[in-house]
């Protein structure tokens, strides 16, 4: 083998791994840019949005139901049940490419459609990343200065080099 084949080869695969390892990077700069020129349409493609939906709505319907089966009472049965059919089509309505752009900026999401005011006003956000897995990262947002629970929100690996946003742990 020619010198330059042994250093060009282990050479390309480095750049290769780099690459992949920096594509959830790149989607969330996207999302971020898509988000900052209220582009619904670009930021559409960024988003899972009937995953991020059954995600919020199981999530939520946890919360709010607990465990009923361990439960032998009716009526906890019965407000699990009410409370998942308030959820279901509030969830439905809630999440839009408007509400997730306001997530990405910092601001927590609020049940009347209008994001909350939290942290100082003109306060830049304030994000963490990371892997959760090989074909998980998560995307921690808050205003700077809030002390409170970030929103995440999770990202898949959607094909080699494709990332989604496929489900939000909200601060509850």
């Amino acid at each position: 083998m020619s010198r330059l084949v042994k250093f060009a080869v282990p050479a390309l695969v480095l750049a290769a791994a780099s690459w992949l390892y920096a594509t959830p990077y790149l989607a969330v700069n996207g999302m971020r840019s898509a988000a900052e020129a209220r582009d619904a349409e670009r930021l559409n493609g960024y988003i899972d949005f009937p995953a991020v939906k059954e995600n919020l709505k199981s999530s939520l319907n946890a919360k709010i139901g607990g465990d009923v089966r361990a439960s032998d009472n009716p009526l906890k049965a019965m407000g699990a049940a009410l409370g998942a059919m308030i959820i279901n089509p509030m969830v439905d309505l809630f999440i839009t490419p408007e509400a997730i752009a306001d997530m990405m900026k910092g601001q927590k999401p609020s049940l009347t459609g209008k994001s909350s005011g939290t942290g100082q006003p003109g306060a830049k956000a304030e994000t963490h990343m990371g892997y959760e897995g090989v074909n998980r990262f998560v995307v921690s947002v808050r205003k700077q200065g809030d002390d409170g629970e970030p929103v995440a929100m999770v990202m898949q690996r959607d094909g080699l080099a494709t990332w989604k946003l496929v489900a939000l742990r909200l601060p509850l």
